[in-house]
């Protein structure tokens, strides 16, 4: 029969509830049948402490691996997203000012038609003077 036994190595782990070198560990132990929990004798020696501690510091050292993995990514895909919004706001504002210079060369075109258009007015009213006098 197997049963689980809860076998305190320590203080509890801290408030992050992370795993801690005081782990409250379960332990599975194989009894004979019809024996009790308190008659079967449980040893953890130092060497098991050592390698647990040793599995995780691995483990956090994994998981800080994976987190810095993380945020690298996030930062690549950050950096290209502004990027990104940035080339469409240069691509926009070129749009308008292609937009304003249209503009702006159209109004230009309009004055020296009226200045031609006035020009021609004040020649002709001119030539219309000398004929009329």
């Amino acid at each position: 029969m197997w049963r689980a036994a809860a076998v305190s190595v320590g203080p509890r782990a801290g408030a992050s509830g992370g795993p801690g070198p005081g782990i409250i560990a379960r332990v599975v132990v194989a009894e004979p049948p019809g024996a009790e929990m308190g008659e079967q004798e449980m040893v953890i020696t130092p060497a098991m402490l050592a390698e647990e501690e040793q599995l995780e510091a691995a483990g956090l050292e994994k998981e800080r691996q994976m987190l810095e993995k993380a945020r690298s990514a996030w930062d690549r895909e950050s950096s290209e997203m502004r990027y990104k919004r940035l080339q469409h706001l240069l691509e926009k504002s070129n749009i308008y000012s292609k937009f304003l210079l249209t503009k702006m060369e159209q109004q230009q075109l309009e004055v020296r038609v009226f200045l031609s258009t006035i020009g021609i007015l004040k020649m002709s009213c001119h030539l219309l003077g000398f004929l009329a006098t």
